[in-house]
């Protein structure tokens, strides 16, 4: 083949190519140019995906790419297994969290088994526990948590165990309840709970506070019956993603040989207000209770108090809603039920003329009539940070265009 041959060949594959992007582009949602929240902090800062080289991702593509929130820790804010987490600042003291080989055993061995620990009873007359030391500050609340799923064994005991003082729940995973939070050596200010999370599998915890400061034990103990002592028939339970903290219930962090600590979540900035916003979200619902309260994004104006509109994204209870207010007072608002761990994409449009939201891709509701903010305003991801509005919810995926969408286009991003 001649040069010139070779030349004219490779532009013709130049053009197969240019023909391709163009139908890879074609339909998709187009706006001017979009601003992604970048991750701050970072060598190159890292951008959502969507954006790529020049054109928008097709649907199919984008299903492939899940690039934000893949850093391991970029300013103000630690990403969290693929996610942000809606928690408040909070430490995981309890070293190897996931992984039992380091665990001291009495009567029990442990092995993995496609992602969990199990837990194998042995055939001793005594207990059967697994356990690992912390450490507590005295006078102050601490949790136990972890998720757990039903083997051959049903019951096991979760405890904080000291020499004088300590506290504990019994649980049983066959019907998927725990008893009073229990203790002994003057424990207070107990609680316990538990969060089916679907497939046999529950998140468990239970809280107290002890009193002087000292070590004690991260303790697992399957039960036969009402009893942690008794011979063992080599039967097993499942653990996984285990915690102790200081302090109520929050999400989980992974410990190796260490403690961490995640400080507040939010990202927060000040951008000067276009005339409309389009956003889309992928979060996760929190293994909470119905009546908590999580903020996932947050868009108002600190600057101009006299008069502003806010948009929200939030979950109330069993209701994840939009929602538009004015001076205070709620404007425009949908919703959809979750319940907890779903995973919901959310796709909306606020501006002048309304208010427009695709939960999952479905037709969207348009609530016109909204009013829009004028100045300088805040964008927060991860809401408001304060006290009932933290939950333990998850930002999965984010993007930020300065453009209005049409339906159309919100239920195909």
């Amino acid at each position: 083949m001649t040069n010139s041959e070779t030349v004219t060949l490779i532009r013709s594959k130049l053009a197969e190519i240019d023909t391709l992007l163009d139908e890879i582009t074609d339909g998709v949602c187009e706006p001017s140019y979009p601003e992604w929240l970048p991750l701050v902090g970072t060598t190159t800062p890292n951008y959502h995906a969507d954006y790529v080289n020049g054109h928008y991702w097709s649907t199919t593509e984008r299903a492939d790419i899940d690039a934000f929130l893949t850093a391991s820790t970029f300013t103000g804010t630690t990403v969290l297994n693929g996610g942000l987490s809606l928690a408040a600042p909070h430490t995981n003291k309890l070293f190897n969290s996931n992984d039992f080989t380091g665990w001291s055993k009495s009567g029990t061995t442990v092995s993995t088994d496609t992602g969990w620990q199990k837990i194998n009873e042995g055939t001793g007359t005594a207990g059967h526990e697994c356990y690992k030391a912390v450490s507590f500050t005295s006078g102050q609340l601490h949790t136990l948590s972890g998720k757990f799923k039903v083997g051959t064994a049903t019951k096991f005991r979760l405890w904080l165990t000291a020499a004088a003082i300590g506290f504990y729940v019994d649980v049983d995973l066959s019907a998927g309840t725990v008893g009073t939070a229990t203790s002994w050596g003057g424990a207070s200010s107990l609680s316990a709970g538990i969060t089916s999370l679907g497939g046999g599998e529950y998140h468990v915890w239970v809280s107290g506070i002890c009193s002087p400061s000292g070590q004690a034990y991260y303790d697992i103990a399957i039960m036969n019956g009402a009893n942690w002592q008794y011979t063992g028939t080599s039967r097993y339970i499942y653990a996984k993603e285990c915690q102790f903290e200081q302090g109520s219930l929050s999400a989980y962090i992974p410990t190796t040989t260490a403690a961490v600590t995640i400080p507040t979540s939010q990202l927060t900035r000040t951008i000067t207000a276009p005339t409309q916003v389009t956003k889309r979200m992928k979060i996760q619902i929190a293994p909470a209770t119905a009546t908590d309260y999580e903020v996932f994004y947050h868009l108002d104006n600190n600057e101009n108090n006299a008069d502003y509109a806010d948009t929200e994204l939030f979950r109330e209870g069993t209701s994840l809603k939009v929602r538009t207010t004015h001076n205070n007072t709620v404007y425009r608002e949908t919703a959809l039920t979750v319940a907890n761990n779903d995973i919901v994409t959310v796709a909306w449009t606020t501006s002048a003329s309304g208010l427009l939201v695709s939960f999952n891709g479905a037709t969207a509701v348009s609530l016109s009539g909204d009013t829009f903010e004028l100045g300088l305003i805040k964008e927060r991801i991860n809401g408001n940070i304060t006290g009932a509005r933290i939950g333990l919810g998850k930002i999965l995926e984010d993007a930020t265009w300065f453009v209005t969408a049409t339906a159309a286009e919100l239920e195909a991003l």
